[in-house]
């Protein structure tokens, strides 16, 4: 009879001191991390435990839903004197803390997006840079022009595909250029380096003669000169050569007539 009723009070105790408490099923981060855009709601079930969404925020036929998950973020408990130690690394009893929410963003019936409590402040924002992140994660999104000095440099590229588009001769970058706007003369990816303006409009025809001169090219430039007082007449060069040009001999002076140099003397 004692014993009965030993046993009886310890039964009572244990239903007395077992509590139970409701919560919601929770996922885990790994789980989270598991998931692919493009699966099917089935698909993403399966990945998630088979768990159904803890709630439905939005629903539109054909068109987009918004399904609602928990989850917590893996921990561990450890001894105070091996938190510092390597194997208070990994070491311990597992634990999961910190409730936060994951909304699924479904398209057409497919993932388009998983958001975590970070992406709650700014939805459009965080979308924007989970795509930026799978463009530059994939080898695609490597590769590009890695020269800051290019038209097409690419910030983001690690590897140089051989796409680097540079000025011409004589032009650099045009620091105002807008991509957003078209193409114009206004709104020109390159301009003229400045001062080589300045310079052309220098140039004469004196410089045109001695480039040509200077090269392999045989070109015939005829130079007319005015007759001057050497009486010299008109003549052709090379470029390159020098001609001497032709002077015209003084005719001899007539009988009786006075002789450059000479005296004409009258004899009586």
């Amino acid at each position: 009879m004692f014993k009965k009723i030993i046993y009886l009070g310890i039964l009572a105790f244990g239903l007395w001191s077992c509590k139970t408490s409701v919560q919601p099923m929770y996922v885990n981060t790994s789980e989270l991390a598991s998931l692919n855009t493009g699966m099917s709601k089935t698909e993403v079930k399966s990945k998630l435990g088979n768990l159904s969404p803890y709630d439905i925020l939005m629903y539109e036929q054909g068109g987009c839903e918004v399904h609602q998950y928990k989850y917590k973020t893996p921990a561990k408990m450890t001894l105070l004197t091996r938190l510092e130690t390597k194997d208070g690394l990994y070491d311990g009893n597992k634990k999961y803390v910190d409730e936060a929410d994951a909304y699924l963003v479904y398209k057409n019936g497919q993932l388009e997006s998983v958001l975590t409590k970070a992406g709650k402040a700014d939805v459009h924002a965080l979308l924007a840079d989970i795509n930026a992140t799978k463009a530059m994660c994939s080898e695609a999104g490597l590769k590009g022009c890695t020269d800051p000095s290019s038209l097409t440099y690419n910030p983001n590229a690690l590897i140089d595909d051989g796409s680097c588009a540079y000025c011409d001769c004589g032009y650099i970058p045009n620091p105002n250029y807008n991509a957003s706007r078209p193409d114009s003369e206004c709104n020109s990816k390159c301009i003229k380096i400045p001062g080589t303006e300045a310079q052309a409009e220098e140039c004469t025809n004196c410089d045109l003669i001695d480039k040509l001169s200077k090269t392999n090219a045989n070109v015939n430039i005829n130079v007319s000169l005015p007759e001057g007082k050497n009486g010299t007449k008109e003549t052709k060069a090379t470029a390159g050569e020098k001609k001497t040009p032709e002077v015209k001999k003084p005719a001899a002076p007539k009988t009786g007539a006075p002789q450059p140099g000479k005296k004409l003397v009258k004899m009586n």
